[in-house]
This record gives structure tokens, C-alpha cells and sequence, in this order.
């Protein structure tokens, strides 16, 4: 129901080999004052029965459609407005009203009207910090710390508790009975009889200390009555057995733990919005996750005092903060991994992206234009980075990687080839053009592209020529199978045994090594079944061995038994005519980088599926 739009971030992007076994994280978009919330301290948060969401701040009730934040606060004209700007709880009531509690009272809100009306004038300058409902169309909430229930029928108001007993919580369960909680750590609950009764005392029970000021009461799904406490974390009680228990507390994390509010959002999952992050517990195992604030992490929680938690009618959560505004999570969100670079170890070091590669480990490494190599650990996610300085690397502008049993082969930018090996975690050989040896034939030291044949053959793509690398005699050797010096960018050996190979500008050749078979496509202007640019970026194969090129004028399918190409380009569905590589499925899908996102090609039907922003890339700008 809600749509949420993502901002353009210009991160890093790697779409990763489905082979990761480490947990997901969790990825949050923000939303703050410049997307236009009023305040970034949100102390209350709810969803009405029209799905939109509701939002307390210090400065004003924010309305919020998915797209767009509207406004209310004390300054609107007319008598009917809210009596102060900081709104500290919300409820809706079963006439589709919404209930605002305020430090200046408490508001009911007509969505017919859209006037706001002070509840009594007792009310008037009364703090009000929790409305809850139940299901004899009645409130209950909290006004200057005493316990009130405004029946919606007969607007009769009562008063359940005096000054000498200050309230801090309510709860009321699905069966009708309303609990309270206090700062000394009581709880009790109102039932038939309509008197309080003391059901629980955490000092009589665990001593007299100031840790368990009742902030939080929530029915879980099974029944049970979950608790958060001001210092010592989340306790369970079950009704039948009457045990009460310590599931998240200074036992397990060793320090504090002050708890605002609870959500179970799913059978084995709670969430504790807590000061110190956010908390998810999984309820079979009792093992735990905490999210913190990251500084240099534009997914992760944008603040640790996490006031609210809410979970909407689409299974998304959001989470309101006092000094970061609105957190929002949703699953579909981190379906894409992403791997940001940080200033920590390991995280990625460099932010352009250039190439990919597995190797026989099964370790990926990744080539950057700013940060050198990293390998990424699959089973772990960590991230260990090589550059210059740490690893001997030529340049840290890395283009070609091949992996060759326990080597790697790394290719640079105006630096000529480096040998790298992962077991001494370092460059063990280099070679360039000024290299002595007698028998190169290398005349760029920018090695774009590195390749392997299925004879064990390793080319090497270059800005002046492409060629065939000696590992023993480390030395290259200029094929002239096409024409020479010229600026290559990518190498494929197709089944049939062709060598493809694309060219910065000069289109795109095709050879036999041996049957000595040459064609050369380029794009003519008028030729619909020509090359669609000259500007090739990369060469690929599918299962069905069908060949398709990625141009900086759209992608081409090369037509089976004919010289022309099928072009797919703006005009056929895609977000961009700059297409830059390919990958293929289990599920015969294509997916293809663009400049403009990533495309999902149904290679049977041709159906696309464009992945974009608001899918979670962080951006839709690939290399």
C-alpha cells in the first residue's frame, strides 16, 4: 500500500554470486526533515485503517502517504486545532478517529472534518503519554502519570488510579484485560471487577533497586505479556505457570538495557526498540541481534534512541528516533546485498567497481578504479582489501582479474600485469612493457581485460593491441588475427571455438584460430540489423548459445546462422541504451547492468523486469 521512494546515493552496488551463506543484514531508508517531516525527534508512531501512517514529533503530527508528509501542529487557525506541538502518543478508535496525546492534553482528530477536539478541559495542560484501546470501544491512556478510561459511547470519563500511584505503561490483551505498569516496577491489571490488583513486583521480587521502571507492556501472539524496563531489558510472564523470566537483560549483554517498545512481527521474531539500537531476538533460540548506529553506513539505523516501532499492513517496520527522524525496513529491501565501503575492517575500501571474479576457493575478488583488490569471504562476508601498499599491487586502478589455479592475474591501469598470490597474500611478479624481457611484444601497460580459453590460452585485452600472455615465460605475444594496436575491451570463446572480441570504438571482431574465419560488425545508420554502437563493453554466452553483446547504443542478440544482430535497446523496454555486462540464471534469466539500473531479461518470453532504486540498488548507475 505505502510506495516508498529512495533517494539516489552515489555507493558502491556489487550484485553477488547467490552462493553467500552469511546472515543478511538489515537495510533501513530514512526519512528526516529534508524529506519533509517536520521534526527528527519522533516519539509516536501508528498506522490508521486507511493505511496511512502517523507520525508524533517534538514539532508537530505528521501524516504520511508513502510519498508525502502533511502536517498538523498548534499554529494551524481555527479553534479546532491541536493545543500543543508535542505529540507524544496516537491511537485510532473504532470510528476510524485518531487520538493525539500532547503535553497540552489530549486531541481526538475527525478524518471528515479534519478538526481536532480537546477530550475535556480537565485535560487541558495534561501530559499524555500512552492511549491505548479495547474492545469495548473505550481509551484508557495516561494523563499527568494517573490512569483514566473515556468510554466512546457514552463519552463517560472514569479515573482508575490517583497521584499517589504514577503510571508509565498500559497494555490491553485480547481478552479485555487492561494492565498498567509503574516506575517502582508493579504491574497490575484491571479486570471484571474494574479495581486494580497487583499482579507483579519486580522489587519484592529480584530487590529494591531503581532498574525496573515498567516502560513497555505487549500481549505476544501465544498470550504471554512481554515487559520492557528502563534498565534491565525485556522479561516474559506467562499466565499459566505464572513464571515470570529475563529473555534480554544485563545477563546476556552485560550492561543496561532501557526499553521503549516491542513489536512481534512474525512467529519467531521480536523487536525491541530500545537506547541502545534496535534489538531482534529470535524467540526459538534466545539468540539475539543489536543494530547500532553506523557513521559511515547510509543503510544501517540513522540514530540509537529508538523511541517507537511499528510494523504496517505490508510487513514493513518503522522505527522513530529521537535525534534521526523516521528508519523504515522491509524484507523486499534486502533481497540485494550490498557491500558499502567503510572506513573499517572488513568493508569494502574502494567504491568503483570494476570487475568480479571466483576463484578455485571459491573467495571472490573484486577489482576497483579507487581502492585496489579486495576478497570477499562468502561463508563470512568479511572483506579483506589490497592495495599498493598493503600487497605490493602496481596501481590500485584495477581492471582485468583472471584467477589461474592458486594465482591470480591482475591487470591495471597504465601498470601492466601483476602476478598476486592469495596464500602470500602479495604480488609475487610483475610485468610490464618496459620489462626486460626479449621476447614481449606488450605495447600498453593499460591491461583492460584478461581471459582464459577452454586450452588453458590466457588473452589479454589492451588500448594497443590483443594478446596472448606466456605464465611460464612471462611474456606477451601480439595476435594478429585482428588488426593491431587497437583498443580492445573484452574477449569470449563461443562453443563453436570463435574468438568475439570488442573494441572502445572500432566495433566488434569475430575469429577462428584455426579455420582462419574473420568478420568484423560495426553499426551502420541505416541498417536495423547492424550493430547498434560501436562502443563494445562486454561479450557473453547463454545456455542456449546465443550471443549477446553489451553496446553504448543498447544490447544486440546475434541473429543464429545470419550475419545481423537483434537489437533491444529504450525502444524495446529498457531503462538505458548504455548496457555494460551480463549474467545468467538457473532460471534462464539475463540480467544486464545499465546505466540506468539492472534489467532481468526472460531469455524464452523477452519479458524484463527493470530492478531499480526503489527495488533497493543504492544506485542505478553500474560500471
Amino acid at each position: 500500500m505505502i510506495m516508498i521512494n529512495l533517494k539516489p546515493l552515489r555507493l558502491l552496488f556489487i550484485l553477488l554470486l547467490p552462493s553467500l551463506l552469511y546472515a543478511q543484514p538489515y537495510y533501513f531508508n530514512h526519512y528526516q526533515i529534508n524529506e519533509g517531516l517536520s521534526n527528527n525527534a519522533v516519539i509516536c508512531s501508528m498506522q490508521d485503517s486507511q493505511g496511512f501512517l502517523w507520525f508524533g514529533t517534538k514539532d508537530g503530527l505528521n501524516r504520511f502517504d508513502g510519498n508525502n508528509f502533511k502536517h498538523f501542529d498548534a499554529t494551524q487557525s481555527g479553534k479546532n486545532s491541536l493545543g500543543g506541538n508535542n505529540i507524544i502518543s496516537l491511537k485510532e478508535d473504532f470510528r476510524k478517529r485518531i487520538w493525539i496525546g500532547t503535553d497540552q492534553g489530549i486531541y481526538c482528530y475527525d478524518p471528515v472534518d479534519e478538526q481536532f477536539r480537546l477530550l475535556s478541559k480537565q485535560f487541558e495542560n495534561a501530559d499524555v503519554p500512552v492511549i491505548v484501546t479495547d474492545q469495548r470501544k473505550r481509551i484508557w491512556f495516561i494523563s499527568n502519570g494517573m490512569l483514566y478510561c473515556h468510554d466512546l459511547v457514552s463519552h463517560a470519563i472514569q479515573q482508575f488510579t490517583k497521584s499517589d500511584l504514577y503510571i508509565t505503561s498500559i497494555s490491553c490483551t485480547k481478552n479485555g484485560t487492561v494492565f498498567f505498569g509503574t516506575p517502582e516496577g508493579k504491574i497490575f491489571q484491571i479486570g471484571s471487577s474494574g479495581k486494580p490488583a497487583l499482579m507483579l513486583d519486580f522489587q519484592a521480587k529480584y530487590g529494591p533497586k531503581d532498574w525496573f521502571s515498567i516502560e513497555k507492556i505487549m500481549e505476544n501472539r501465544d498470550g504471554d505479556l512481554l515487559i520492557g524496563t528502563s534498565k534491565t531489558g525485556v522479561y516474559s510472564y506467562n499466565f499459566k505457570n505464572k513464571s515470570l523470566k529475563s529473555i534480554l537483560g544485563p545477563d546476556k549483554l552485560h550492561q543496561f538495557l532501557y526499553v521503549r517498545d516491542i513489536i512481534q512481527p512474525n512467529d519467531h521474531e521480536y523487536w525491541f526498540a530500545t537506547e541502545s539500537g534496535l534489538f531482534i531476538y529470535q524467540i526459538a533460540s534466545g539468540n539475539y541481534i543489536n543494530i547500532q548506529k553506523e557513521q559511515e553506513n547510509p543503510w544501517g539505523i540513522s540514530d540509537n534512541a529508538i523511541y517507537n516501532i511499528l510494523q504496517d499492513k505490508d510487513e514493513g517496520i518503522w522505527l522513530g528516533t529521537y535525534f534521526g527522524g523516521i528508519n523504515y525496513y522491509h524484507k523486499n529491501n534486502s533481497i540485494i546485498e550490498k557491500f558499502l565501503p567503510q572506513d573499517r575492517p572488513g568493508s569494502l575500501k574502494g567504491s568503483v567497481v570494476r570487475i568480479i571474479k571466483k576463484d578455485i576457493n571459491h573467495d571472490i575478488w573484486i577489482g576497483t578504479e579507487n581502492g585496489g583488490l579486495s576478497k570477499l569471504d562468502p561463508k563470512s562476508g568479511y572483506i579483506q582489501n589490497f592495495s599498493d601498499k598493503q600487497g605490493n599491487l602496481a596501481n590500485n586502478n584495477i581492471h582485468g582479474i583472471l584467477p589461474i589455479g592458486d594465482k591470480l592475474l591482475i591487470g591495471t591501469f597504465v601498470n601492466g600485469l601483476d602476478i598476486f598470490s592469495p596464500k602470500l597474500q602479495k604480488v609475487i611478479y610483475h610485468i610490464d612493457r618496459n620489462s626486460n624481457v626479449s621476447t614481449s611484444d606488450l605495447q600498453s601497460n593499460f591491461l583492460f581485460y584478461l581471459y582464459k580459453t577452454r586450452k588453458g590460452e590466457i588473452m589479454a585485452a589492451s588500448t594497443r593491441g590483443l594478446y596472448r600472455f606466456d605464465l611460464e615465460k612471462k611474456s606477451f605475444h601480439l595476435i594478429d588475427n585482428v588488426p593491431e594496436y587497437m583498443f580492445y575491451t573484452s574477449i569470449l570463446e563461443d562453443k563453436k571455438g570463435n574468438i568475439w572480441v570488442g573494441t572502445w570504438r572500432d566495433g566488434l571482431f569475430c575469429y577462428h584460430p584455426t579455420t582462419r574465419y574473420f568478420k568484423h560488425y560495426t553499426h551502420h545508420q541505416n541498417d536495423l540489423n547492424s550493430l547498434p554502437n560501436n562502443r563494445v563493453n562486454s561479450i557473453f554466452e547463454d545456455s542456449k548459445n546465443q550471443i549477446w553483446i553489451a553496446t553504448e547504443g543498447g544490447m544486440a542478440k546475434k541473429k543464429s546462422n545470419q550475419d545481423g544482430f537483434e537489437n533491444i535497446g529504450l525502444e524495446e523496454g529498457m531503462p538505458s541504451n548504455v548496457t555494460l555486462a551480463f549474467l545468467e540464471d538457473k532460471q534462464n534469466n539475463l540480467w544486464v547492468s545499465t546505466s540506468k539500473g539492472l534489467v532481468r531479461y526472460h531469455l524464452p518470453s523477452g519479458k524484463k523486469r527493470i530492478v531499480n532504486l526503489e527495488s533497493g540498488l543504492p544506485t542505478i548507475q553500474f560500471n
